[in-house]
């Protein structure tokens, strides 16, 4: 799952891990913790950030997903020993730099924590976490004593989402 690092007075969205140099032409092969990477395809550049913290903006010249990750290529990591050095680096970008996503379309950062409430305005609990399915996503709600409600993410059943207000209204199936 995505998380957000604050920096420098600013969010970061924290993708994944650089594990190794990819070929010979100096591309990568990335672990991405989140299956949202597919949204990201628009993405000019990222920010590696080096295990000493030190962070540097790479404008991306392609990428593919394969089995277990993503094949990256940079502008300026021509050669597979460049690549190497970039082993270890975390995936990160600015938030406000996220590409802006179609209407009902939402980043997975952004529901997570959300206060769910039926359409009553009766409270379910508190969003914790997207299960990525092949159909839809699926809500995993976490409710007062403790317990989980998984709520499939189809637009029948999810009625509003208010990021302001932090606020998901749902209309359960029947067996809620």
């Amino acid at each position: 799952m995505c998380s957000i690092v604050e920096k420098e007075n600013a969010e970061w969205l924290y993708l994944g891990v650089i594990r190794k140099a990819h070929g010979t032409e100096g591309s990568v092969f990335a672990v991405i913790d989140d299956v949202e990477w597919d949204r990201l395809n628009g993405l000019k550049e990222i920010n590696c950030e080096s295990p000493a913290g030190t962070m540097r903006c790479l404008a991306i010249c392609g990428m593919h997903p394969v089995s277990g990750g993503v094949i990256v290529s940079f502008e300026n990591v021509t050669d597979r020993a460049e690549a190497e050095r970039l082993a270890g680096c975390r995936l990160v970008i600015p938030v406000d730099g996220l590409p802006v996503l179609p209407e009902w379309t939402f980043y997975h950062h952004q529901l997570i924590g959300l206060r769910v409430e039926m359409l009553d305005g009766r409270y379910l609990g508190i969003l914790q976490d997207v299960i990525v399915t092949g159909a839809n996503d699926v809500y995993c709600v976490r409710r007062e004593d403790g317990s989980e409600e998984l709520i499939p993410a189809i637009r029948s059943v999810i009625r509003n989402v208010d990021l302001d207000r932090g606020v998901m209204q749902v209309d359960p199936m029947e067996a809620v």
